[in-house]
């Protein structure tokens, strides 16, 4: 890269080359690892605190998606939503188009079989290869309905109203503790055979199911629908 800023502009190329020397050190260990956990959005319930700083990925290749990343590490797309650009996916796809390189794998997207109402081995292998955005749907039905339990809570007198108050109380506890269960059947996958992983998802449905919690209810259903991607 040097030689190249030389040849093409002299001793300025020099100064080039040293802007572009600073340039990703500065931005990967002071803007990602700094911002990039402390500020902004995430698409992902990951187990760490990474977060996209803007769905623009243009400055530092794209790492501006930096929560998209976390949840997919090996993928070379950090763009998962259809108002982010990465800017780096853009080079490698002109490659890719040249013949000058090769993608082997990118994130898959959840695939819904209406058909299909079991949950077996394709469930689990669908699940585990988009759990960190099933965590983040779920979290977000849990966030919207604690919201609402409590309002309704609140506007309730606490003379005449007491035995509905205690309702709500155990049916917001009820759903925190599906949420919990839920993540803790793949924080546990390592040690679980994948048979015993089924029949744990499977009582976990049928428990979202009973709950009479219809937005609990359309998330297990949509959990038996999932099915794994076919190729090409």
């Amino acid at each position: 890269m040097l030689v190249i800023n030389f040849c093409l502009f002299g001793i300025i190329g020099v100064a080039i080359w040293a802007i572009q020397m600073m340039w990703i050190p500065f931005f990967a260990a002071g803007v990602i690892n700094g911002i990039g956990h402390f500020v902004g959005y995430r698409n992902f319930k990951t187990p760490d605190a990474s977060r996209n700083i803007f769905p623009l990925g243009i400055l530092i290749g794209g790492e501006e998606l930096h929560n998209n990343h976390h949840s997919h590490a090996t993928s070379p797309k950090l763009s998962s939503k259809w108002y982010e650009f990465d800017i780096g996916w853009l080079y490698i796809k002109l490659f890719e188009f040249f013949g000058l390189a090769e993608i082997r794998s990118v994130p898959k997207n959840l695939t819904y079989d209406p058909s299909k109402n079991i949950i077996d081995e394709d469930t689990v292998e669908a699940i585990l290869a988009a759990k960190y955005e099933l965590f983040q749907k779920l979290h977000k039905l849990v966030r919207k309905l604690s919201r609402r339990y409590n309002k309704e809570k609140n506007l309730l007198s606490l003379s005449s109203e007491t035995a509905k108050r205690d309702v709500l109380s155990s049916q917001l506890r009820l759903i925190i503790s599906l949420r919990d269960d839920f993540e803790k059947i793949w924080h546990n996958q390592r040690t679980s055979s994948v048979e015993q992983i089924v029949v744990a998802l499977q009582n976990w449905c049928k428990k979202a199911e009973m709950s009479g919690v219809k937005v609990l209810q359309e998330y297990s259903r949509s959990l038996r629908m999932l099915t794994v991607q076919n190729e090409g």
